[in-house]
């Protein structure tokens, strides 16, 4: 790798640190109930798109979406991002491995020219998630966030056909 492709890697770090400690910061000053009720919800709490350091929120995304968890490193896991490659829509992929590292996956998502939005889950958004779902559902699955209602896909690789078809069928 050349030096630019270090420098920008550590300043796209930086930069989502930044990101991170405003968010904290913005919590000053709040009583423990409500940072735990802005932080509850894993559709409405903030997240940070890995590719441009933007601030989301899938609750706010049009829908359908469609939400993978996936740990970094995982097999299957690129093997579903290869169909997911061939899906059109809005599409999270949040990595719920324990290290989270985000050069890493920056670099993942760069080396296959994946375009969906990738994110790493915040502990939080994780356990918002287990709340809801199971703690299955940290391993390689599939939210459809449509209109209000939030299902969970069985487990195991779901080809682009199949994607395409519950996305269309929303």
């Amino acid at each position: 790798m050349n030096k630019f492709h270090y420098l920008s890697i550590t300043l796209f770090v930086l930069f989502v640190i930044v990101i991170i400690i405003s968010v904290i910061a913005s919590t000053g000053g709040e009583s423990d109930a409500q940072i735990i009720e802005k932080f509850s919800n894993w559709e409405k709490s903030e997240l940070v798109n890995m590719e441009g350091g933007t601030l989301f929120t899938i609750e706010k995304l049009n829908k359908p979406v469609l939400v993978e968890t996936f740990s970094l490193g995982c097999n299957t896991c690129k093997e579903q991002h290869d169909q997911m490659a061939l899906v059109e829509g809005n599409i999270i992929s949040l990595d719920t491995s324990s290290g989270g590292d985000a050069m890493k996956l920056k670099e993942y998502i760069n080396n296959n020219s994946y375009t969906w939005t990738f994110t790493i889950a915040p502990a939080w958004v994780k356990q918002s998630l287990i709340s809801d779902f199971g703690p299955g559902v940290l391993d390689s699955r599939f939210i459809i966030v449509c209109g209000g209602k939030y299902t969970l896909l069985d487990p195991g690789i779901k080809y682009s056909g199949e994607l395409k078809n519950i996305l269309a069928t929303c």
